[in-house]
């Protein structure tokens, strides 16, 4: 198809490029031959006349030119694919698609399951591809932008203080925290006293080479608390495996200790200080705004949050 004496197509093709980066990945991406696409690279280079991509180490790099391009070739190929899959209604109980949403380990263990099984009740053909982010504490703007954009997920679920502000949100629930402890540690008896809770070794949640922590050590710090670090992980699904067996405890999320006592030795705590909530919400792409399916997943996803156990 031409518009403007412009084949769109090549449009596609220089898309491919921006993401892979050679023409033999996106070649392979386009299930198009190398001569079709540096066919198509020749065209697209005489229209601006500008090289567009320059060989740099074994890899094509973007100009100037085509750093400016990049994000409305984007924005028309996203504004293409909602037209295209638009449809006047959408009917989850016949509908067959696959949503992909990406998250931390945290709301794959602890949300995630409850919103697959509902689906499963209501939306039978409706699949869920979910995509670990790298962890929330290490998000950024721009980061949670990519999620959306250019890795074509169709949904991010994170906590509010790190949405994009390019695209549309929906509040889903307040995380609150908890304190873990083996249910054998000697330290601790019906109670957990906040002279305890800052003596006691802790587990904890630690990311980007230690830099990083999770939320609830940046809220203890900002109330002057400094929690005595035992053992530092990478992932939150791992807590309670150094907690079982010794006098560590952990500060988590509430959902996260709801699903842990069903599977290791534990109790759970009040947190003996007060800690504010977590909003999480739900993002989508703002050019699938108009997209039944997703506006119907969303809804979803807020439905499955509201049923969610209380704290």
């Amino acid at each position: 198809m031409r518009f403007h004496g412009v084949n769109l197509n090549l449009l596609v093709v220089m898309n491919a490029l921006l993401d892979e980066g050679s023409v033999s990945s996106a070649a392979l991406r386009l299930n198009l031959s190398q001569p079709a696409v540096s066919n198509a690279l020749a065209q697209l280079r005489d229209h601006y006349g500008d090289k567009l991509f320059v060989s740099v180490g074994g890899r094509m790099l973007p100009t100037e030119l085509t750093q400016r391009l990049a994000e409305p070739i984007r924005d028309i190929l996203r504004q293409s694919q909602v037209v295209i899959q638009e449809r006047s209604a959408f009917d989850p109980a016949t509908a067959v698609r696959r949503f992909f949403v990406a998250v931390s380990d945290y709301e794959g263990s602890a949300f995630m399951p409850m919103v697959t099984r509902h689906l499963a009740q209501v939306a039978p053909g409706i699949a869920v591809s979910l995509r670990l982010t790298i962890l929330p504490a290490q998000l950024s703007f721009p980061q949670v932008t990519n999620l959306l954009e250019h890795r074509q997920n169709d949904f991010v679920v994170l906590p509010e203080s790190l949405a994009s502000p390019n695209h549309p949100r929906q509040w889903l629930y307040d995380e609150r925290y908890v304190v873990i402890a083996w249910d054998g540690n000697p330290r601790i008896g019906p109670e957990l006293s906040l002279d305890q809770y800052l003596a006691l070794s802790h587990v904890v949640a630690e990311f980007a080479d230690s830099r990083s922590q999770g939320f609830e050590g940046d809220a203890l710090a900002s109330l002057g608390h400094a929690r005595n670090v035992g053992t530092a992980v990478e992932q939150f699904t791992l807590i309670p495996e150094y907690v079982v067996g010794t006098e560590q405890i952990a500060t988590v999320h509430a959902g996260l200790a709801r699903l842990f006592v069903t599977r290791f030795p534990l109790r759970i705590f009040p947190v003996p200080v007060e800690l504010p909530p977590l909003p999480i919400i739900v993002q989508w792409n703002r050019v699938r705004e108009l997209d039944p399916g997703v506006r119907w997943f969303a809804g979803q996803l807020q439905e499955v949050a509201r049923s969610r156990p209380g704290d």
